[in-house]
């Protein structure tokens, strides 16, 4: 007989996992409680994505990208048409300084149609990262400048003037300089 696996018993290791993330801000030894969480929640629930997200998220605040990008390749194999894999993947190469051919070969593949779970950023720090991005390769999205600037002041904070800028600077260079004012 197999053991059943309760959904209960990944939460509790993914819990685990993020309270010994924080407590390696101040002792590196809770790095390897991490890994271990990450690890028994993972041998649970092979196929579930969000454990990889996680993960790789963990290796990268350490500083081993490429391990975290291996995670975010396991995420990949598991579904190809999960945009927010590609994405991911893009942002940890991005943060590594990895090869930025492969950052926005990742940043196409989450944004293209890939079946019913096309990825649109949705969170301040997706959508900045995403439009810094298209900004470095000639292309403007104004609806996720748009969308950050709405997250950020629904919220009600500040946007960030390097939002404001980069936004002006898209209009203007278009030869939008009436949309560029408001």
């Amino acid at each position: 007989h197999a053991k059943k696996v309760s959904p209960r018993d990944v939460q509790v290791y993914m819990a685990d996992a993020d309270l010994a993330l924080l407590l390696a801000q101040s002792d590196a030894r809770f790095y390897e409680r991490v890994e271990e969480d990450y690890k028994s929640a993972i041998a649970l629930s092979p196929t579930r994505q969000q454990l990889y997200y996680m993960y790789a998220k963990a290796k990268a605040v350490r500083g081993d990208f490429n391990g975290a990008l291996k995670q975010l390749d396991f995420a990949v194999e598991l579904d190809k048409k999960v945009g927010y894999s590609y994405w991911m993947r893009a942002y940890i190469r991005d943060q590594g300084k990895l090869d930025p051919q492969l950052v926005w070969k990742d940043i196409v593949s989450a944004t293209l149609a890939l079946g019913d779970m096309n990825y649109v950023p949705s969170g301040a720090q997706e959508l900045d990262f995403t439009s810094r991005k298209y900004v470095e390769a000639g292309l403007y999205r104004f609806d996720y400048d748009l969308q950050i600037i709405e997250l950020i002041e629904a919220q009600g904070q500040m946007v960030p003037v390097e939002i404001i800028a980069r936004l002006y600077e898209e209009y203007r260079q278009l030869g939008l300089n009436d949309a560029a004012r408001e």
